[in-house]
């Protein structure tokens, strides 16, 4: 008969073998943690149950998922089949990708990104998220939506929001900095950005690279443009976008047809996006992107028409920061 021993050994071995970067003292408190409370349980083969839970965890180190992924592994059951709930293991194992997509047992409830319907979600030292919990991020981005999935329930959650996130560009701060030297090594650095590459990368419209600003500047408060005069231009910006029938309320719901038909471009615009795309490996949804910046920019600059350099603003702020 399988033992315990043998597969929590075994999990362990994957993992180093994997030579996964995960937080061994927080798997080993999930395993002791799912053990005691299957620990009443039994399989068909009279194998104690937390067998399961420690395979399924094996297979997710495999595949080399990192520390959130192995825990929602070993801890899924326990909330299926225990009387642990949603709470008990967010309180024991902090915030994981359960916090940010929602979900639970029973009473299935809606996470962070569908309490942000309709707003802003703003989330801070984006890098310092897990993986798995940045990627879960992808197809609310994308669809509007959140699908939360258990056995015999299906719930689908409203989740159409603004993303809005800010990182430091390396773990200690001053990559980059003109004044203060980054003391992080290239492994470190390069380990820490890929985090935020791929497949989310490309459903984020807009990177800003805001360097560390003077005192001076910080003490000469007020002299800046006001909120209540940026609200003036968005708005006045919406209404000049009027005339595309209602979508300034909701650019990002247009087809791509729409997109390019609003853009009004001439010949010599569509051969600049043609080229930046090339150069710059563009996938189709960064160049659908790249064009609905350029809309609002055009629309900020009183055009009807998207024009060359409207196009090049957009793009810089997608491909000038090695987006793509």
């Amino acid at each position: 008969m399988e033992t315990f021993q043998e597969h929590y050994l075994s999990m362990k071995r994957t993992i180093a073998a994997r030579k996964l970067n995960v937080d061994m003292a927080l798997i080993d408190r999930a395993v002791d943690y799912a053990r005691e409370k299957h620990k009443d349980q039994k399989r068909k083969d009279g194998s104690p149950y937390i067998i399961h839970p420690l395979a399924v965890a094996e297979i997710v180190a495999e595949i080399g998922l990192d520390t959130d992924a192995i825990l929602g592994a070993l801890l899924h059951d326990c909330i299926e089949d225990t009387d642990s709930t949603y709470d008990d293991i967010a309180r024991n194992f902090g915030p994981t990708v359960a916090s940010l997509v929602g979900g639970g047992s029973g009473n299935v409830r809606p996470g962070e990104v569908s309490l942000a319907h309709n707003g802003v979600l703003f989330l801070d030292e984006f890098a310092e998220f897990s993986n798995s919990s940045l990627q879960a991020l992808r197809q609310p981005i994308e669809d509007g939506r959140v699908i939360v999935s258990r056995v015999g329930s299906r719930a689908v959650f409203p989740a159409r929001f603004q993303l809005v996130a800010a990182s430091n560009p390396c773990p200690c701060g001053y990559l980059g900095d003109a004044d203060h030297g980054c003391r992080c090594s290239e492994h470190q650095v390069n380990h820490y950005q890929a985090k935020l590459g791929g497949p989310l990368k490309d459903r984020i419209d807009l990177i800003c690279e805001v360097s560390r600003v003077d005192p001076s500047r910080v003490l000469e408060s007020g002299r800046g443009t006001s909120s209540a005069q940026i609200a003036e231009l968005v708005c006045a910006a919406r209404e000049r976008a009027s005339w595309r029938g209602g979508h300034a309320e909701a650019l990002g719901n247009v087809t791509p047809h729409e997109v390019i038909e609003s853009c009004g471009l001439s010949s010599a615009g569509h051969k600049l996006i043609e080229d930046m795309a090339r150069k710059h490996f563009l996938s189709g949804r960064g160049i659908m992107r790249i064009l609905r910046v350029a809309r609002t920019i055009a629309d900020l600059d009183d055009s009807e028409a998207v024009c060359d350099e409207h196009l090049l603003e957009s793009c810089m702020y997608r491909v000038d920061n090695n987006l793509e």
